[in-house]
């Protein structure tokens, strides 16, 4: 075995001490309104003007304003340009489908990107994609952090089938397209650089700084494990083995254009040499197994380094390996055939950024720690390793970063050239309902109770809302689809961090309302690594505090009001938990395209602040069991048994002949008269002894149960009634209620708009149709 020696130097770290925030953030500034077709023309014109001027450029237009149908108009235009082409790069594959679709409908030549799968998937649309390789070796190499195509394409013996009709020839389709979309990890992946040679033209949708520096992070457990992979492949008798199995190779090209080793010779004569097309020469079978050597033996210095260093650090480190040595040919096929062999078992993905570290291709690396303690314990770290990669775009491009978070100073410290902030002036419309409840919170430790309550009084307050859609913490899910089970109206349900909160189009479109409940927080390690990915090693190193702050926001009355909630009042850390926390719940509430006639209101329940006004009424809940809930089924106890009485049942039985086909409590819940309602009202004190509380009491729920629907006031004498919500919540299924009767249409509001321009009744007729006013 070789020499671990321990390069390691400990040394003395600088801590530069910033000054705190003041604990009261300040209210964003107050735009005027401005329609969207203004804005909309402006960001079109904008990236038209740009074709011809190469630079960085950001809109940081909110979600649902129009940035996508802004650059496939400007991408329609730019293909009239003789040697245009564009590559657009988006968060999943079924947005760079959309984008391809809006292109071809234009007669743009485009293509995706594919991404590769071993077995059949459906898109979002439903429709079956077929495998586009027959290799899964190639997802075993991918989830080790090993390229493919450098260690199963080659002497893959599909490979013909591949380049025909698989996966490479979906490749090469997208290569030749005038305009072609890829997803954010295939950019991080193969680099910008490689995707976007020969393009003039290039477009990041959403997280920008995740894309031009993208980050791998791999816990110290890996890098145990690929040390004893390493120490493994030490083992001179190996490689002679190893080496035999190489010569058997027979691959006439590869995809990333390396050279490609073929056997010219019986294995027995130990000679290789390199494909003539490629034009390089390689060494002999000994020569190869010295170089391979050499540089393993490199790697597990850079192993010894980073295991020594790991447990010493206790919050960040920058990590620079003592050297480098450049990568050997097939390395990659190597670590690929001893991992599998020894049957290593990675969380995550480490042979990539150890190998960016070994041969100097990566741009920064550091050490971070997460701390845990437990309640009276002494503190416990694990500590992991972040690489992180330069991925600009070239900078004789046009460059567009669509993003309604980044903030231009980061991107710009980012990127290290001059970004230009391209944001439409003026605020958008909001047309739909969009209110945050500060009055409670949901954390991942939030009873599974308090959320149910939540919900149910949501359905409760809006019972016109028959599709409820829920982005909350992934835990609160897993309880939420049982609860799911007893509530049909909850129709789709995610969770933060899932892809479906920051770029799913199918809420406004599945859902009648979406609600949010808590944020996307996350831990200080987090924090710590996108800091190490801005290159803010400093700031990473420092251990802040986490206090109560405040932040001044606006009521929908457009009262002033002060929340309280808990954040960094170091800066650096409160502008890295701004740009992740914030960031993902504005793109959460972006799901509900509040700005577009077709979009659905949103509700949000957090303490953090988000952009948007704050409710003047409290948070609305249910407790299951609780006196609001007993009350309703009182109540709709009585309406049952008026509706059993025999007048009801004949008049039931004159608008339902049919309902003796089906069961008492079947037909009273789903067909129940609206007469029945009206005519069961009860008084206070009747509520009052029945539950064997005051009068006072039941007053005080009453008054709370109206005010969201659930009941009425019939007058002082008379008593107190359910309406349908309030009975669909006390029993379970909704009230059949007649339709809203359809008021015939005036002569005035029936002439088309044409005729009407230029007389101001356009205006009035807007008025009557969109407000539901009367001119």
């Amino acid at each position: 075995m070789h020499d671990r020696r321990a390069v390691f130097e400990a040394g003395l770290v600088l801590t530069i001490v910033r000054p705190e925030l003041d604990d009261i953030e300040p209210a964003p500034a107050v735009q005027a309104i401005r329609q969207h077709e203004d804005r909309r023309l402006e960001m079109v014109g904008s990236r038209i003007e740009s074709l011809s001027v190469p630079g960085d450029y950001l809109d940081r237009s909110p979600t649902g304003s129009g940035k996508t149908t802004a650059y496939v108009k400007a991408l329609k235009h730019g293909c009239g340009i003789p040697g245009f082409n564009a590559l657009v790069m988006l968060p999943t594959h079924a947005n760079g489908l959309e984008v391809v679709g809006e292109l071809q409908k234009l007669g743009v030549h485009a293509a995706a990107y594919c991404g590769r799968h071993c077995e059949d998937w459906t898109d979002p649309d439903g429709e079956v994609i077929p495998a586009n390789c027959l290799n899964p070796d190639a997802d075993d190499a991918q989830k080790m952090g090993l390229s493919p195509a450098r260690t199963i394409c080659r002497a893959c013996p599909q490979k013909g089938w591949c380049a025909d009709e698989g996966y490479l020839s979906q490749l090469n389709e997208a290569k030749a397209a005038q305009v072609a979309t890829a997803t954010h990890a295939r950019a991080k992946h193969n680099g910008i650089p490689e995707l976007a040679s020969g393009r003039s033209y290039i477009s990041i949708d959403e997280d920008p700084i995740g894309v031009i520096r993208p980050t791998d992070e791999f816990s110290g457990a890996d890098a145990m494990t690929a040390d004893k992979v390493v120490g493994y492949i030490l083992n001179s008798k190996w490689l002679n083995i190893l080496a035999e199995k190489m010569a058997a190779v027979q691959a006439s090209e590869e995809d990333d254009g390396e050279p490609v080793v073929r056997a010219t010779e019986p294995v027995t004569a130990g000679q290789f040499e390199i494909d003539t097309a490629v034009g390089n020469t390689t060494p002999s079978r000994k020569g190869w197994q010295d170089e391979c050597y050499a540089f393993i033996f490199h790697l597990a210095g850079i192993l010894t380094e980073l295991l020594t260093a790991l447990p010493i650090v206790k919050t960040a480190a920058e990590f620079k390996p003592s050297k480098t040595m450049p990568r050997p040919r097939s390395i990659e096929w190597v670590l690929f055939q001893a991992s599998r062999e020894q049957k290593a078992d990675f969380k995550a993905a480490p042979w990539r950024g150890l190998l960016a570290i070994a041969d100097g291709t990566f741009h920064q690396a550091a050490i971070i720690a997460s701390e845990a303690r437990e309640k009276g314990g002494k503190p416990t770290y694990s500590q992991s390793v972040i690489v992180v990669w330069m991925n600009n775009p070239p900078a004789e491009t046009v460059c567009w970063y669509d993003d309604a978070t980044t903030e231009p100073e980061l991107l710009q410290s980012a990127i290290g050239r001059p970004v230009r902030d391209m944001t439409p002036s003026g605020a958008a419309p909001t047309i739909q309902k969009a209110v945050q409840f500060v009055d409670t919170d949901i954390f991942r430790s939030t009873s599974t109770d308090r959320v149910q309550e939540i919900i149910r009084g949501i359905l409760a307050t809006h019972h016109d809302v028959q599709r409820l859609g829920v982005i909350t913490h992934s835990n609160q899910i897993k309880n939420l689809k049982r609860f799911q089970k007893l509530e049909p109206r909850l129709a789709m349900l995610s969770y933060f961090g899932s892809g479906l909160d920051r770029s799913s189009n199918r809420w406004h479109g599945e859902c009648d309302m979406l609600v949010i409940l808590g944020s996307p927080r996350v831990k200080p390690a987090v924090i710590r690594a996108f800091l190490v990915q801005i290159g803010d090693i400093g700031a990473a190193q420092r251990q802040p505090a986490w206090k109560t702050r405040q932040w001044a926001g606006t009521t929908v009355s457009g009262q002033s009001v002060t929340v309280k909630t808990k954040g960094y009042l170091d800066p650096d850390w409160a502008r890295a938990y701004r740009a992740i926390v914030r960031a993902g719940l504005v793109q959460a509430i972006g799901r509900a395209r509040i700005t577009l006639d077709s979009g659905i209101p949103v509700l949000v329940y957090t303490r953090d602040e988000c952009g948007l006004r704050v409710a003047d009424t409290s948070t609305s809940a249910v407790k299951t069991g609780g006196a609001e809930e007993r009350l309703l089924k009182l109540m709709a106890d009585e309406v049952l048994r008026v509706a059993r009485s025999g007048k009801a049942k004949k008049d039931i039985s004159k608008v339902f002949p049919s309902s003796r086909e089906q069961s008492p409590n079947i037909y009273l819940l789903a067909k129940c008269s609206l007469r029945t309602l009206a005519n069961c009202s009860l008084r206070v004190s009747a509520l009052a002894a029945s539950e064997g509380v005051s009068p006072r009491r039941v007053r005080t729920i009453l008054e709370s149960l109206e005010s969201r629907g659930m009941v009425k006031r019939v007058g002082y004498r008379t008593g107190w009634q359910l309406t349908p919500a309030g009975f669909e919540l006390a029993t379970g299924i909704a009230v059949e209620q007649p339709p809203a009767p359809v008021e015939p249409e005036s002569e005035q509001t029936s002439q088309p708009l044409a005729e009407l321009a230029g007389t101001g009744a356009v205006i009035d007729r807007w008025r009557q149709t969109i407000k539901g006013g009367t001119p």
